[in-house]
């Protein structure tokens, strides 16, 4: 009977050792999640980016070091023999780009000698400790709760005017100060638009808490395509198309284009008849994404902005030409750019532009990945192309997610720790997440 009592004392310390350990990763899933979103150009950090950006290193350094000497049986932190090389040309190039450009801007050293890294290290080792899907799980779900406030307060705020706004707040975006309205602090109007729909004129765009529209659009995007490739979770891809949608962005609208071809034909149908309507449908839709977006494109090139926009990838083209290998230096060129493939060509060369767009050569060539993460992927980066968010966290950690998360770890199924009746931790597939 004693060593029957202590057999299960021994079993409720561990179940409270391993809740305790779930409960702490989870805490930092939310801190990483909420950091994600601070550091993606957000209006907090516009406010005063020096005090983000040295906040948004210890952070990491805290979120590394609690992933680091949080190591599972099985799971050992090693470097891979691929892995190490990749580190080794990274730091090769970075170290190589500011000798010829003869400067380093603070900037450059933050993002590409910092938070770059970070992330790469901060998500390698969720990875390799196996709770690199729950955290996928938990930043879709933040993400979806937040596109729900958003929309809330876009439509019952900006829009039908039923809820007003509780403050203002000064924002310094494109050289100039703006005073913008804002909901709660969780919820800013940044930009206006001027759209009817169904009798119901829109005003404003739902930038949340985003200076911008595209920038807004490209996060939640990030996490539709999560979700697509890692939870499948139909609420969080309604809810998230619609947030997407409501920021009223041509960015948002060729992902909502690609993405529904991407729907239809991964429709499943047995007939041959159906099978003929449905590629009847893709053909339609592909060619109103096409005709939608060259609308949109010459409508706003005949605006002040577009013609400054159209110059502006003109002059980061001919910067490119004129140093293809390293490029000219951050924002030397860039300033003001509307794109992150010129604006990464003219910033840094092909070396800077390389370290991006790898992760789509891999993903498209390796044999490893299957036809959906394949075509998501594809979607991703062509979004990515015509969006300037280059240096933001998201983009980082999506790259990382890319590049180390094994595609074949789940199968369209959430990895979540469980304990056995013996309290013993075990890795359970949960495709009802």
């Amino acid at each position: 009977m004693i060593g029957y009592s202590i057999k299960i004392g021994n079993r409720s310390k561990e179940k409270k050792r391993i809740t305790s350990k779930r409960l702490t990763d989870n805490v930092f899933f939310i801190f990483l999640t909420l950091l994600i979103f601070w550091g993606s150009g957000s209006v907090y950090y516009s406010q005063n980016p020096y005090v983000s950006v040295i906040a948004i290193c210890v952070c990491l350094i805290l979120i590394a070091l609690h992933n680091l000497f949080r190591r599972y049986p099985g799971h050992s932190i090693r470097l891979k023999e691929q892995h190490a090389l990749a580190v080794l040309i990274y730091l090769v190039i970075i170290v190589l780009l500011p000798c010829f450009w003869g400067f380093v801007s603070f900037y450059y050293f933050y993002v590409c000698g910092v938070m770059l890294p970070l992330i790469f290290i901060v998500i390698a080792l969720m990875e390799k400790r196996a709770v690199l899907n729950e955290f996928i799980w938990m930043f879709v779900s933040i993400s979806t709760v937040f596109a729900v406030i958003a929309l809330l307060l876009w439509l019952f705020g900006s829009i039908l005017g039923i809820i007003r706004p509780t403050g203002y707040q000064t924002l310094y975006w494109g050289e100039n100060f703006a005073r913008i309205n804002s909901y709660y602090n969780i919820y800013f109007e940044t930009q206006n638009a001027s759209l009817d729909l169904f009798g119901i004129h829109l005003g404003v765009r739902n930038d949340f808490v985003f200076p911008e529209s595209p920038v807004c659009c490209f996060i939640f995007m990030s996490a539709s395509v999560l979700n697509e490739l890692y939870i499948n979770s139909t609420k969080s891809r309604i809810i998230l198309l619609l947030m997407i949608l409501s920021t009223l962005s041509t960015t948002g609208y060729l992902y909502m284009g690609m993405f529904g071809i991407y729907m239809l034909l991964n429709l499943k149908t047995k007939s041959s008849i159906a099978k003929v309507i449905k590629m009847i449908f893709v053909m339609i839709l592909g060619g109103v994404v096409i005709c939608l977006v060259y609308s949109l494109l010459t409508a706003k090139l005949q605006t002040g902005s577009g013609i400054t926009r159209a110059n502006k990838i003109l002059t980061e083209w001919q910067a490119f030409l004129e140093s293809p290998i390293f490029g000219h230096g951050f924002d030397e060129y860039t300033n003001g750019s509307s794109n992150s493939l010129t604006a990464l060509m003219a910033d840094g060369g092909l070396l800077l532009w390389i370290i991006y767009y790898y992760p789509l050569a891999f993903i498209l060539i390796s044999r490893k990945y299957k036809v959906k993460f394949k075509s998501i992927g594809l979607i991703f980066y062509c979004v990515f192309a015509f969006t300037v968010a280059q240096y933001s966290m998201i983009t980082a950690a999506m790259i990382a997610i890319f590049l180390l998360h094994n595609p074949n770890s789940n199968d369209d199924q959430v990895v979540i720790r469980r304990e056995d009746k013996d309290g013993r931790e075990i890795l359970n597939c949960d495709a009802s997440v």
